[in-house]
């Protein structure tokens, strides 16, 4: 199948709890401290098995700017590139909810 990497994130929202990150000093960090939303996600980055038709090139008449080939990307998906996805999606929802995440998304 192959093989991946996965990427973790939890933050805060700009505002909580009714206020917001702005402040300095020991109210700032008693106000960040309390509890509050937190969002969390996964993200990953999967191996792509190489084949002839996938391939990157200098584009022949296209230019950024300053002159320079534009790149041109050609790549197609596969069942392999589907079965990294589907696995990534099914451990990262386990992972999530073992840690305690209340709400699952899949995008």
């Amino acid at each position: 199948m192959g093989t991946y990497l996965t990427f973790a994130w939890a933050a805060r929202p700009a505002t909580f709890n009714e206020g917001s990150y702005e402040g300095i000093g020991a109210e700032f960090k008693d106000a960040v401290t309390e509890p509050g939303v937190w969002y969390a996600g996964m993200y990953m980055q999967g191996e792509k098995i190489p084949r002839e038709e996938n391939h990157v090139r200098l584009s022949k008449d296209k230019t950024d700017a300053w002159g320079i080939p534009q790149l041109i990307t050609s790549i197609g998906y596969e069942e392999n590139d589907n079965k990294l996805v589907n696995d990534f999606l099914t451990q990262s929802e386990e992972m999530l909810h073992i840690a305690g995440l209340k709400k699952h998304y899949k995008t």
